[in-house]
């Protein structure tokens, strides 16, 4: 294995951070392109960005599990799925973090339908309706 001093150590960085291949780094120094990419691999790549934002909240094992979970129907809803993350992993998450993680996994999502509420006047209607197709006479 050869070792390169720290100066060279310095070069190698300067060429590698102005996007030189690594074979033009080997032919320049006067090292085998094997050593390049051994020393390139300790060092950060100079086009990769730092993530912004916030760290996320699941990590990937979670989140395969929230997906397959729901893939197998053990949980029906976002709201299912918080309680069982809070519950089970102590995890707090917000539902609409659960709901951006199934549509990245190719889910959709929708809004239920509320049922209207029957209120008593409803309900006497629906008695009386009863109560009426019970006294016609059977037509078969």
């Amino acid at each position: 294995m050869t070792k390169i001093g720290r100066k060279q150590k310095e070069l190698f960085a300067m060429y590698y951070s102005k996007g030189h291949s690594s074979r033009e780094i080997g032919t320049i120094m006067n090292i085998s392109r094997m050593t390049v990419l051994r020393y390139t691999a300790c060092l950060p790549h100079p086009n990769m960005k730092k993530q912004a934002g916030a760290p996320k909240k699941l990590t990937a094992r979670l989140e395969n599990k929230i997906v397959r979970n729901f893939e197998t129907g053990r949980l029906r809803n976002c709201t299912d799925a918080k309680k069982h993350l809070s519950g089970t992993f102590g995890q707090e998450v917000s539902i609409e973090t659960i709901r951006l993680l199934l549509v990245k996994s190719g889910m959709k999502s929708y809004v239920k339908t509320k049922k209207p509420r029957l209120l008593p006047h409803h309900k006497k209607g629906k008695q009386a309706f009863v109560k009426y197709i019970n006294t016609l006479p059977e037509t078969i």
